[in-house]
């Protein structure tokens, strides 16, 4: 069984004998591929949406036989209300883990917040249990905090995330409007807020290590924390956010144990045998310079984008710890995978 490397995980989905059926959307992606397979290995019935017949064929491909026939694959798009509504029907459980990471803002707000206020709609017509919103830890206001402090669930969403990026703006936008709707409706809800995630199929490098500019990694800071989840360590985690008993209403970050640094992720690449031309720059002195860009913005009327601005600089890359305790006390999940086992695993 694939559980057997996940012995709590297991555990608790053995007690509580999950026999339901889930809805997994976006079924054939990097991160909800592993969460249909951990409900079915539970004993689970899973309905997986995926956008198309190909990546329907790559999803079935990678579940053995025995488990198949608790596998239902419907093609479709959760933005479509039609869609939402088949693939809710007779479910109890709704993961909510499709989404669209890029883009300027009006495909993002339509994909990930109307979609998702769709999906509510439909989920909590056929009398669903709980809908799972995957969303992230990127929508935690940090860039008002100390060097240092703690970012767990208590923070509030982003105040300006207009002024990170266009996926950070539609995340704000897409939580809000899940609690606001499902507190309308009465539909349980539970928000699972994970880190970057990593691990084979997905690369380690990230924009939290800092930039690329003309085909240079500048690593801004390189010594903080970086926000990461293993892809193994996540799926367990959002399914025990939709197993557990008696966390309704409840946020949970995930992020590993052991957290990588810029540093750690650059020489991995080496190690690896990835060319990479890098140059690190100090936190502080990246903000200066951004100050000057958006000086430059306001003063040139808007001639030179403010790609790079001193809230953008304290929200990514500022030095701060971030905390799973919640998600270890409440849902006993455990990190499993370690971070010199995952970050090999991203070079597979």
């Amino acid at each position: 069984m694939y559980l057997h490397r996940y012995p709590i995980l297991l555990a608790r989905l053995e007690f509580m004998k999950f026999d339901k059926l889930c809805v997994v959307t976006g079924a054939g992606g990097f991160l909800a591929r592993r969460v249909v397979r951990r409900l079915l290995d539970a004993g689970a019935t899973v309905r997986g949406l995926v956008r198309s017949s190909s990546t329907a064929n790559a999803l079935l491909a990678e579940i053995p036989p025995e488990l198949r026939d608790r596998l239902e694959i419907v093609i479709g798009d959760f933005v479509r209300e039609a869609d939402c509504r088949r693939i809710v029907e007779r479910s109890s459980v709704v993961f909510h883990i499709a989404a669209q990471m890029s883009g300027s803002v009006s495909p993002l707000i339509l994909t990930n917040v109307v979609g998702t206020k769709r999906l509510i709609a439909a989920a909590s017509a056929a009398g669903v249990e709980r809908i799972v919103v995957i969303s992230s830890i990127a929508v935690c206001d940090s860039q008002r905090l100390r060097r240092l402090a703690i970012v767990d669930e208590s923070l509030p969403l982003e105040s300006q995330p207009q002024l990170r990026d266009p996926y950070t703006y539609s995340k704000v936008q897409q939580e809000l409007a899940a609690r606001a709707q499902c507190k309308q409706l009465d539909l349980p809800l539970v928000i699972v807020r994970p880190g970057v995630i990593y691990g084979p199929g997905r690369g380690c490098m990230s924009a939290r290590v800092g930039l690329t500019v003309a085909g240079m990694t500048l690593v801004i800071g390189g010594r903080q924390s970086l926000p990461y989840v293993h892809v193994e360590n996540c799926a367990d985690g959002i399914v025990l956010a939709g197993v557990t008993l008696g966390v309704d209403g409840q946020t949970f970050n995930l992020v590993d144990d052991v957290l990588p640094t810029g540093r750690q992720i650059v020489r991995a690449h080496q190690r690896h045998g990835k060319r990479l031309r890098t140059l690190t720059l100090p936190v502080f002195l990246v903000r200066r310079l951004s100050s000057l860009v958006q000086r430059y913005h306001h003063w040139s009327q808007g001639q030179l984008p403010a790609v790079l601005t001193p809230y953008k600089v304290d929200a990514m890359w500022k030095p701060l710890r971030y905390s799973n305790a919640r998600a270890k006390q409440v849902l006993g999940w455990q990190s499993q995978v370690s971070l010199e086992s995952g970050i090999a695993s991203s070079f597979v």
